[in-house]
């Protein structure tokens, strides 16, 4: 069973799009439910941004079972003064920080469609935070 931080995208995927186009956010969070675990900051920035964007239609139904589950770790998100000025640097999104700075902690693994996440983001996450991305089409591991 791994942890991943669950980008807030993924979660209005599965609401938003047209049936055809929410199967795979719809697959991902169920094979999460089932084989996984999530990871979300205590100081509750990341849930704060799914009740703002996310906790309606499937995506709510879906985190109130990882709730009755027990498959969520809360965690205190941390990230160096370096990589987060690095990040920022290379164009990542500040307000996205809080997922990887989770991830950081818990997991080493984040799911988004997020553009934010480029090649050089992605590269920049593994190689000096031992951080792995997945997309919604991506075998979790």
């Amino acid at each position: 069973m791994s942890e991943y931080v669950v980008d807030t995208c993924i979660l209005a995927g599965a609401n938003h799009n047209g049936p055809g186009e929410a199967f795979p956010f719809l697959r991902l969070l169920m094979k999460i439910l089932h084989e996984h675990r999530i990871c979300v900051d205590t100081e509750r920035e990341i849930l704060n941004e799914y009740g703002e964007n996310a906790y309606k239609g499937y995506s709510g139904e879906w985190f109130k079972n990882m709730q009755r589950a027990a498959k969520i770790s809360y965690v205190k998100k941390t990230i160096g003064k370096r990589q987060r000025k690095d990040l920022i640097k290379l164009k990542f999104d500040p307000d996205d920080i809080k997922f990887v700075a989770t991830a950081h902690v818990c997991g080493k693994r984040i799911v988004s469609d997020d553009s934010d996440y480029s090649d050089t983001i992605a590269a920049y996450l593994l190689e000096k935070m031992g951080i792995r991305i997945f997309h919604s089409n991506s075998e979790l591991l």
